[in-house]
């Protein structure tokens, strides 16, 4: 009897769970490796072939509009557009408005950012047939043409209301504004239809801060364009005038998604908290009052998803995409990594890891519970 328990104690400590178990644990490891390897590699087919579609058709609008350039001026400086896009604008003209980032400007420029935008509208749920609604300044002319080359590539309908001041670098050369550049880009065919209004932009969204001929100019150029002019120095009242713009150009649709570029007052607003939004598909959940809220809050509480591209930096690290590229990508070269992906590919490692983590500390329980003789070794598969 005596040595009887003896054994029993030393096989105990020399116990090893089934081989079974361990199998099985290595082969739930290896379909985990698999499905990682399978979701980093591909958003999903759709998705990924809209992704490459939208930047060719990005890249055919900035080589349109760059041999516009080319042809018929304003000349492009090598010396700030490097790459010769097109769509870098000037140090300072009378347009300018604000301080610029040239770096933030040529990043943009990339046209592979109409495949992230695809990914971003893919995320806020836009679907072919939606209406988009989309308020940008003439400050990243290169984000209205990646926003509006993924939106025409999920075959949805986009309401552009643009603002015509620019920061450095943008679209702030007068005879070469957003509306210019939209027009040649329809002419062509390149896209299917123009902005649905205008407001001057700069100060209080009229202006204030440039000369009064330059917005004699620009009221003129928005009237040639046969476009609505919002020319509102309340902001509520600005904003309720672009959310009925929108609601009308919806035609009755929902309204599936609006995308703010740039940092035009009247998107925004003036409540401080919106500087920290971080860029991408936001949730504004604590709404401020209504008389500093921009339409960014108006869409919000109309639980209208809201994408925000300011932020070049924190947006390009988040999607794998270059800083200041020279030359600038191919269309589908690099990575074409959504925000979603490290999500994606993190979970099944977490899942492995709890699996290993239980497995482990069942055998640790069972050897104890053996060296107590709680439970009988037949039991343990010995």
């Amino acid at each position: 009897m005596k040595g009887h328990v003896g054994n029993r104690h030393q096989r105990a400590r020399h116990w090893v769970p089934p081989i079974w178990e361990f199998v099985l644990v290595c082969i739930v490891g290896i379909a985990l490796i698999f499905t990682t390897q399978r979701l980093a590699r591909m958003p999903g087919d759709a998705v990924s072939q809209a992704m490459r579609a939208a930047a060719d058709t990005m890249q055919v609008a900035m080589d349109t509009l760059a041999t516009h350039r080319t042809e018929h001026g304003p000349a492009i400086d090598p010396g700030t557009d490097i790459n010769r896009t097109g769509l870098i604008g000037t140090f300072y003209s009378p347009l300018t408005t604000t301080v610029g980032n040239l770096e933030a400007k040529r990043t943009t420029t990339n046209p592979n950012m109409a495949a992230m935008l695809v990914d971003l509208l893919t995320e806020a749920g836009v679907k072919a047939g939606d209406f988009i609604a989309v308020g940008a300044s003439g400050s990243f002319p290169a984000l209205i043409l990646a926003t509006i080359s993924a939106a025409q590539t999920l075959q949805a309908r986009v309401g552009l209301i643009v603002s015509l001041g620019s920061s450095q670098f943008g679209a702030n050369i007068p005879e070469f504004t957003w509306l210019d550049m939209e027009r040649i880009l329809v002419e062509e065919g390149v896209f299917a239809s123009q902005s649905v209004a205008a407001s001057l932009g700069g100060d209080l969204d009229v202006a204030r801060d440039l000369s009064g001929d330059v917005r004699s100019q620009l009221r003129e150029k928005v009237s040639t364009f046969s476009l609505a002019l919002i020319h509102e120095s309340d902001l509520v009242r600005n904003v309720q005038q672009r959310m009925s713009i929108y609601r009308d150009a919806a035609s009755g649709e929902r309204i599936a998604a609006f995308v703010n570029i740039g940092g035009a007052w009247a998107n925004m607003g003036v409540d401080a908290s919106i500087l920290t939004a971080l860029p991408g598909v936001i949730e504004l959940d604590d709404l401020p009052t209504e008389g500093v809220r921009g339409v960014m809050h108006a869409m919000a509480a109309e639980h209208v998803p809201v994408i925000h591209l300011l932020n070049i930096k924190e947006l390009v690290v988040r999607y794998g995409l270059p800083w200041d590229p020279s030359p600038l990508p191919t269309p589908g070269q690099g990575s074409t990594k959504t925000a979603r992906d490290g999500e994606q590919t993190l979970w099944p490692a977490m899942a492995y890891l709890a699996v290993v983590v239980i497995w482990l500390g069942s055998v640790a329980l069972r050897r104890s519970l053996l060296r107590r003789r709680v439970i009988p070794i037949d039991t343990l598969g010995d």
